[in-house]
Protein backbone atom coordinates (compact mmCIF):
# COMPACT_ATOMS: atom_id res chain seq x y z
CA UNK A 1 0.00 0.00 0.00
CA UNK A 2 1.53 3.71 -0.83
CA UNK A 3 1.87 5.52 1.78
CA UNK A 4 -0.26 9.10 1.60
CA UNK A 5 0.95 12.60 0.51
CA UNK A 6 2.13 14.51 2.99
CA UNK A 7 0.44 18.00 3.33
CA UNK A 8 2.86 20.42 1.28
CA UNK A 9 4.75 23.41 2.80
CA UNK A 10 6.90 26.04 2.28
CA UNK A 11 8.77 25.50 5.40
CA UNK A 12 9.71 22.19 3.68
CA UNK A 13 11.37 23.39 0.86
CA UNK A 14 15.30 22.97 0.55
CA UNK A 15 17.34 25.65 0.06
CA UNK A 16 19.56 24.20 -2.20
CA UNK A 17 19.21 21.15 -4.56
CA UNK A 18 22.14 18.71 -4.93
CA UNK A 19 22.87 17.40 -8.27
CA UNK A 20 24.79 14.17 -9.72
CA UNK A 21 25.33 14.87 -13.21
CA UNK A 22 26.85 11.50 -15.12
CA UNK A 23 28.19 12.64 -18.49
CA UNK A 24 28.53 9.42 -20.27
CA UNK A 25 29.94 8.46 -24.05
CA UNK A 26 29.57 11.32 -25.98
CA UNK A 27 30.67 9.80 -29.28
CA UNK A 28 28.96 12.01 -32.05
CA UNK A 29 26.99 14.16 -29.64
CA UNK A 30 28.23 17.74 -27.93
CA UNK A 31 27.74 17.01 -24.43
CA UNK A 32 28.94 20.87 -23.19
CA UNK A 33 25.61 22.30 -24.31
CA UNK A 34 24.15 20.10 -21.11
CA UNK A 35 26.74 20.91 -19.05
CA UNK A 36 26.22 24.57 -19.44
CA UNK A 37 22.65 24.37 -19.27
CA UNK A 38 23.27 22.59 -15.58
CA UNK A 39 26.22 24.91 -14.38
CA UNK A 40 23.38 28.05 -14.77
CA UNK A 41 21.25 26.83 -12.39
CA UNK A 42 20.67 28.81 -9.21
CA UNK A 43 21.15 27.00 -5.76
CA UNK A 44 22.20 24.27 -6.65
CA UNK A 45 25.63 21.72 -5.80
CA UNK A 46 26.61 19.33 -8.46
CA UNK A 47 29.08 16.80 -8.68
CA UNK A 48 30.41 15.88 -12.00
CA UNK A 49 31.00 12.12 -13.54
CA UNK A 50 32.53 12.38 -17.16
CA UNK A 51 33.05 9.52 -18.63
CA UNK A 52 33.32 7.07 -15.02
CA UNK A 53 34.35 3.76 -14.97
CA UNK A 54 31.77 0.91 -13.73
CA UNK A 55 33.72 1.12 -10.54
CA UNK A 56 33.92 4.76 -10.32
CA UNK A 57 30.17 5.27 -10.42
CA UNK A 58 28.65 2.38 -8.19
CA UNK A 59 31.36 3.69 -5.70
CA UNK A 60 29.28 7.06 -5.70
CA UNK A 61 25.87 6.05 -6.12
CA UNK A 62 26.53 4.07 -2.92
CA UNK A 63 27.68 7.18 -0.93
CA UNK A 64 25.89 8.77 1.83
CA UNK A 65 25.26 11.61 0.06
CA UNK A 66 21.55 13.11 -0.65
CA UNK A 67 21.37 13.67 -4.44
CA UNK A 68 17.80 15.31 -5.02
CA UNK A 69 18.43 15.30 -8.87
CA UNK A 70 20.36 12.64 -10.78
CA UNK A 71 21.30 13.16 -14.41
CA UNK A 72 22.54 11.71 -17.22
CA UNK A 73 23.42 12.91 -20.65
CA UNK A 74 24.87 10.70 -23.33
CA UNK A 75 24.05 7.48 -25.60
CA UNK A 76 21.08 4.94 -24.22
CA UNK A 77 18.83 1.94 -25.37
CA UNK A 78 15.89 0.54 -24.14
CA UNK A 79 15.37 -2.97 -23.65
CA UNK A 80 12.75 -4.11 -26.66
CA UNK A 81 9.71 -5.10 -23.81
CA UNK A 82 10.52 -1.04 -22.47
CA UNK A 83 11.11 -2.78 -18.96
CA UNK A 84 14.59 -1.50 -18.51
CA UNK A 85 17.52 0.23 -20.73
CA UNK A 86 20.87 0.32 -20.90
CA UNK A 87 22.84 3.45 -20.33
CA UNK A 88 26.66 4.19 -22.03
CA UNK A 89 28.67 5.63 -19.43
CA UNK A 90 31.59 6.00 -21.19
CA UNK A 91 33.38 4.38 -24.64
CA UNK A 92 33.54 1.34 -23.40
CA UNK A 93 31.13 0.55 -20.73
CA UNK A 94 27.08 0.25 -21.86
CA UNK A 95 25.18 -0.63 -18.02
CA UNK A 96 21.69 -2.01 -17.99
CA UNK A 97 19.58 -0.51 -15.23
CA UNK A 98 19.14 -3.84 -14.05
CA UNK A 99 23.00 -4.33 -13.10
CA UNK A 100 22.63 -0.80 -10.67
CA UNK A 101 19.33 -1.86 -9.46
CA UNK A 102 20.53 -1.59 -5.35
CA UNK A 103 22.77 1.10 -5.68
CA UNK A 104 20.22 3.09 -7.33
CA UNK A 105 17.59 2.12 -5.14
CA UNK A 106 19.79 2.99 -2.09
CA UNK A 107 19.91 6.58 -4.01
CA UNK A 108 15.98 6.67 -3.92
CA UNK A 109 16.04 5.86 -0.62
CA UNK A 110 18.28 8.75 0.64
CA UNK A 111 15.83 10.86 -1.23
CA UNK A 112 16.20 11.41 -4.90
CA UNK A 113 13.11 13.48 -6.11
CA UNK A 114 13.89 13.66 -9.88
CA UNK A 115 15.98 12.07 -12.88
CA UNK A 116 16.30 13.44 -15.64
CA UNK A 117 18.22 11.31 -18.67
CA UNK A 118 18.30 13.18 -21.74
CA UNK A 119 19.60 10.40 -24.08
CA UNK A 120 17.86 8.35 -26.72
CA UNK A 121 15.43 5.81 -26.60
CA UNK A 122 14.70 6.19 -22.52
CA UNK A 123 11.17 4.95 -22.10
CA UNK A 124 12.87 1.53 -20.71
CA UNK A 125 14.78 3.68 -18.72
CA UNK A 126 11.82 5.21 -17.02
CA UNK A 127 10.14 1.92 -16.13
CA UNK A 128 12.72 0.88 -14.97
CA UNK A 129 13.11 3.91 -12.30
CA UNK A 130 9.52 4.10 -11.79
CA UNK A 131 9.99 0.54 -10.52
CA UNK A 132 12.32 1.82 -7.87
CA UNK A 133 10.21 4.56 -6.75
CA UNK A 134 11.65 7.30 -8.08
CA UNK A 135 9.46 10.37 -7.83
CA UNK A 136 9.62 11.74 -11.20
CA UNK A 137 11.65 10.67 -14.23
CA UNK A 138 12.13 12.84 -17.51
CA UNK A 139 13.21 10.98 -20.75
CA UNK A 140 13.33 10.75 -24.39
CA UNK A 141 10.96 8.06 -26.26
CA UNK A 142 12.84 7.80 -29.16
CA UNK A 143 15.80 8.74 -31.31
CA UNK A 144 16.49 12.58 -30.51
CA UNK A 145 18.92 15.38 -32.80
CA UNK A 146 21.39 16.37 -30.49
CA UNK A 147 20.11 19.81 -30.83
CA UNK A 148 17.01 18.88 -29.33
CA UNK A 149 18.00 17.42 -26.72
CA UNK A 150 20.14 20.00 -25.85
CA UNK A 151 17.29 23.06 -26.40
CA UNK A 152 14.51 21.06 -24.51
CA UNK A 153 16.75 20.86 -21.42
CA UNK A 154 17.68 24.39 -21.70
CA UNK A 155 14.43 25.36 -22.08
CA UNK A 156 12.98 22.67 -19.29
CA UNK A 157 15.45 24.12 -16.65
CA UNK A 158 15.29 27.16 -17.13
CA UNK A 159 11.76 27.50 -16.49
CA UNK A 160 11.83 25.02 -13.58
CA UNK A 161 14.24 26.48 -11.69
CA UNK A 162 12.23 29.87 -11.63
CA UNK A 163 9.78 28.39 -9.04
CA UNK A 164 6.93 27.44 -11.32
CA UNK A 165 5.84 23.62 -11.14
CA UNK A 166 7.65 21.01 -12.66
CA UNK A 167 4.76 19.83 -15.03
CA UNK A 168 4.49 23.49 -16.03
CA UNK A 169 8.15 23.74 -16.54
CA UNK A 170 7.90 20.44 -18.72
CA UNK A 171 4.89 21.31 -20.93
CA UNK A 172 6.54 24.82 -21.45
CA UNK A 173 9.58 23.66 -22.84
CA UNK A 174 7.97 20.90 -24.79
CA UNK A 175 5.92 24.42 -26.58
CA UNK A 176 8.89 25.69 -27.28
CA UNK A 177 9.67 22.74 -29.27
CA UNK A 178 7.28 23.48 -31.92
CA UNK A 179 9.39 26.27 -33.15
CA UNK A 180 12.11 24.35 -33.75
CA UNK A 181 13.24 22.75 -37.36
CA UNK A 182 12.36 19.18 -36.73
CA UNK A 183 8.79 17.97 -37.00
CA UNK A 184 7.31 15.87 -33.77
CA UNK A 185 9.65 17.14 -31.82
CA UNK A 186 7.26 18.11 -29.19
CA UNK A 187 6.55 14.56 -28.64
CA UNK A 188 9.81 12.98 -27.50
CA UNK A 189 9.88 14.04 -24.21
CA UNK A 190 8.33 12.10 -21.87
CA UNK A 191 7.65 12.37 -18.01
CA UNK A 192 6.78 9.74 -15.41
CA UNK A 193 5.58 10.33 -12.18
CA UNK A 194 5.11 7.31 -9.31
CA UNK A 195 1.93 7.23 -7.54
CA UNK A 196 3.29 8.59 -4.69
CA UNK A 197 5.49 11.16 -5.63
CA UNK A 198 4.81 14.73 -3.74
CA UNK A 199 4.90 17.97 -5.25
CA UNK A 200 8.15 19.59 -6.30
CA UNK A 201 9.41 22.77 -6.59
CA UNK A 202 13.10 24.10 -7.71
CA UNK A 203 14.50 25.49 -4.05
CA UNK A 204 14.17 29.89 -3.94
CA UNK A 205 16.11 31.55 -1.27
CA UNK A 206 13.84 33.94 -1.08
CA UNK A 207 11.08 31.72 0.29
CA UNK A 208 13.52 30.31 3.17
CA UNK A 209 14.33 34.28 3.84
CA UNK A 210 10.91 35.17 4.01
CA UNK A 211 10.07 32.19 6.14
CA UNK A 212 13.01 32.99 8.81
CA UNK A 213 11.58 37.04 9.16
CA UNK A 214 8.34 36.00 9.46
CA UNK A 215 9.80 33.65 12.32
CA UNK A 216 12.08 36.48 14.12
CA UNK A 217 8.97 38.76 13.94
CA UNK A 218 6.93 36.11 15.96
CA UNK A 219 9.63 35.58 18.63
CA UNK A 220 10.08 39.15 19.06
CA UNK A 221 6.12 39.76 19.54
CA UNK A 222 5.94 36.24 21.99
CA UNK A 223 9.21 38.08 23.86
CA UNK A 224 6.99 41.44 24.09
CA UNK A 225 3.87 40.06 25.16
CA UNK A 226 5.35 38.11 27.62
CA UNK A 227 7.78 40.02 29.53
Amino acid sequence: MHKPLSTFSLTSLPSMYRILAILGNSQGINLAEDEHSLRKLPNVEIEWLREPSIKKLVSILWRREKWDILFFAGHSKSKEDLTTGNIAINSQDSLNLQVLKNPLKHVQQNGLKLAIFNSCDGLGLANALADLGVPYIIVMRESVPDQVAQDFLQFFLEGFSTGISLYKAFRKAREQLKYLEYPGAVQIPVIVQHPTAQPLIWPQRQYKDKIKDFDEQITEKCKITYN
